[in-house]
């Protein structure tokens, strides 16, 4: 003998309020990705329009013939290729180095005990607090005073001893080991 299960049905009104409510969702998504989307849109279209179509009245929505030339005209004439290798050279050595320092001082504020740690932490968690844009002229005259103006050097040295926020994380995670 079978039993037969009696499943009981939702209202339609709950369907329909789950389904709007999922749409309205979705719709709101999709317009949120499309202002996101936007900018580079109007970057990519600017930088393939001709010259003479910049400007026009009224203004052409998607430029035809589309200007491959200008990356060429671009690459061969501005120092990109070159900032691009400064960046690249800035960014690998920050990641490396500010995750290595990181990892350490959390490890050393979550698992060695020494007198004062508490408070030593909490006045790197307080530099958070300072905005970088304060600091940023007493940097320069330091690193003005030490020779190291135009150089990859006060972008990379302030790296060396870890983000306050990057050290927090660290030193939680090592807490719960």
């Amino acid at each position: 003998m079978a039993v037969t299960e009696y499943r009981r049905q939702r209202p339609l009104s709950a369907t329909l309020a789950r389904r709007t409510g999922r749409a309205l969702a979705y719709l709101v998504l999709a317009v949120g990705g499309l202002l996101f989307i936007f900018p580079f849109l109007y970057t990519l279209r600017t930088s393939l329009t001709p010259f003479g179509q910049l400007f026009a009245d009224p203004p052409v929505i998607w430029p035809w013939p589309m200007e491959w030339r200008n990356y060429e005209v671009m690459l061969k004439t501005g120092p990109y290729l070159h900032f691009l290798r400064n960046s690249v050279i800035v960014t690998a050595q920050n990641v490396l180095v500010e995750t290595i320092a990181s990892v350490m001082v959390g490890y050393g504020f979550a698992r060695v005990k020494f007198e004062g740690r508490d408070k030593l932490f909490l006045l790197v968690l307080a530099t958070m607090m300072v905005p970088s844009t304060v600091t940023l002229i007493p940097q320069y005259a330091l690193f003005a005073k030490a020779g190291m103006v135009n150089t990859f050097w006060p972008l990379m040295i302030p790296r060396f001893f870890g983000h306050p926020f990057y050290i927090f994380i660290m030193r939680q995670f090592f807490m719960t080991l």
